[in-house]
């Protein structure tokens, strides 16, 4: 290699202008190139578009150094799509949207919840709000019925005086 290096420095253009070099790849350096280009390529496609890259550019660098004939390299690369990237794609898209969808419904169930728990509480400090009043209601009505009960008392006391002075009055006349 370094002796093809040497004599290609010392050949300039002018003197060979006309000469073609082709180059004979055999077919286990265009397997290897193949390989080497999958691999670069997906370590470029993880950093650069994730999985879906990785995936794509297995396909077409595992088919590009494999096939002569384009159309049929064309309809594998089209198949391998369709039958891999493609459902792939959906399921990680529905993976994605099953995680939202779960955080969504788990966040309103949260909200919910609290607002449930708040309104709760509210509630329950309603009824003893009115427990408490219920209770200050009570304590005047039997406040109320004992200076009623002890007025009746006196007006019993009183009439009964009152009768017996009468009875006294009509008696002694």
């Amino acid at each position: 290699m370094q002796n093809l290096d040497k004599k290609l420095d010392n050949i300039s253009e002018q003197q060979f202008s006309d000469v073609q070099i082709t180059l004979n790849i055999p077919a286990e350096e265009k397997e290897a190139f193949s390989v080497t280009y999958a691999a670069v390529a997906a370590g470029v496609a993880i950093v650069i578009l994730g999985p879906i890259g990785v995936i794509a550019s297995g396909i077409i660098g595992g088919l590009l150094g494999r096939k002569d004939n384009a159309e049929e390299r064309e309809q594998q690369i089209e198949s391998q799509v369709r039958e891999q990237v493609i459902p792939q794609a959906v399921n990680m898209a529905v993976e994605h949207c099953t995680q939202q969808l779960n955080t969504a419904v788990s966040k309103i169930k949260q909200a919910v919840l609290s607002s449930f728990e708040q309104e709760q509480h509210d509630f329950n400090q309603g009824i003893e709000q009115l427990k408490l009043q219920l209770q200050q209601s009570e304590d005047a009505f039997n406040e109320q019925q004992l200076k009623f009960d002890n007025a009746l008392i006196q007006i019993q006391q009183t009439n009964q005086a009152a009768q017996i002075k009468t009875n006294a009055i009509k008696e002694a006349s």
